[in-house]
């Protein structure tokens, strides 16, 4: 079956799903690189440098449950917990 035939073969109705379920992912990944984006800047301006930075968000971390902060950006909600955390670094409690 050559891909004209394959593309002949396809319904506009499915092929209006498969363009659907590809906008899909790439706006979760825009946004799963934005939250990175926004961890890995606030990360290095709590902790000093973005090799501080690179290297607490790679590491497992107490107060996330032995998660690491990278592994948890993959939802907003995860985002938010390694942004509070960040926060509490902050003010000086480190975990």
């Amino acid at each position: 079956m050559t891909r004209q035939t394959l593309f002949d073969a396809i319904s506009d109705r499915n092929f209006g799903r498969f363009l659907s379920i590809l906008d899909a992912g790439a706006k979760r990944s825009t946004a799963r690189a934005a939250r990175h984006t926004t961890v890995q800047k606030m990360a290095a301006e709590v902790l000093g440098g973005n090799e501080e930075a690179n290297n607490w968000i790679q590491e497992p971390a107490i107060a996330l449950n032995q998660q690491r902060p990278v592994d948890l950006l993959n939802s907003d909600e995860g985002a938010k917990l390694v942004l509070e955390l960040l926060e509490v670094i902050e003010h000086g409690v480190y975990t």
